[in-house]
């Protein structure tokens, strides 16, 4: 009897970090103090964030083709600008390895307005390049890190083209509908930290 191969193809996954809401609701939680701080991390007070490998496990049966780290910053010094990008360029999302190679965050930065929040620009470019990724089919699965609301539609718009969606982010300040509509979730307070701290301001130890 012939044996025929069974050829098992893993699921492509691309990865787009809305840095700013990262960043606001990470330092929500580090001001309530409810959880241990990683102490291997990236972290520029209201402009960035990132510790290392906080996707390790969940990546391990996909193959992630790029992580795309959106974020801005006030003004245009170029050395900010430069040492912000430095910095993330040698973060890892995972233990996964591409060929003899780590998979690197891929930066992307915007100016925002001095005393505000957000750039516009930045949310308009994580929908763009994500639809344009949907479109030329270059992901199965697509995992964003936001809570914001304002991605529902997109989500929405990646799912009619048979992709699956996971949203990671903080549990304050997540929307509900966001949630709601994601294929799978997963908080971040348990990948970005080390772990809680109960009543006493202890570290809860398992």
């Amino acid at each position: 009897m012939r044996r025929t191969s069974v050829i098992v193809t893993r699921k492509r996954m691309m990865v787009f970090v809305d840095g700013e809401n990262l960043v606001r609701g990470y330092e929500r939680v580090l001001a309530a103090r409810s959880h241990v701080e990683h102490g291997h991390k990236v972290h520029s007070p209201r402009n960035y964030i990132w510790v290392a490998n906080p996707f390790q496990e969940f990546i391990i049966p996909f193959d992630v083709i790029r992580a795309s780290y959106y974020f801005s910053l006030v003004g245009n010094d170029d050395v900010q600008r430069q040492a912000s990008l430095e910095a993330l360029r040698e973060c890892d999302l995972g233990s996964q390895t591409i060929g003899n190679q780590r998979m690197k965050l891929t930066p992307r930065i915007y100016q925002r307005p001095s005393g505000g929040e957000s750039s516009k620009r930045l949310d308009i470019e994580i929908c763009t390049d994500v639809l344009s990724n949907t479109y030329q089919d270059n992901f199965d699965v697509l995992l964003l890190v936001t809570g914001d609301e304002d991605f529902v539609p997109l989500v929405a718009e990646v799912q009619r083209s048979g992709k699956q969606v996971v949203i990671a982010s903080f549990q304050h300040g997540l929307s509900p509908q966001l949630r709601q509509v994601a294929d799978v979730f997963l908080p971040l307070e348990a990948t970005m930290f080390l772990r809680p701290v109960n009543g006493d301001g202890d570290a809860v130890t398992s």
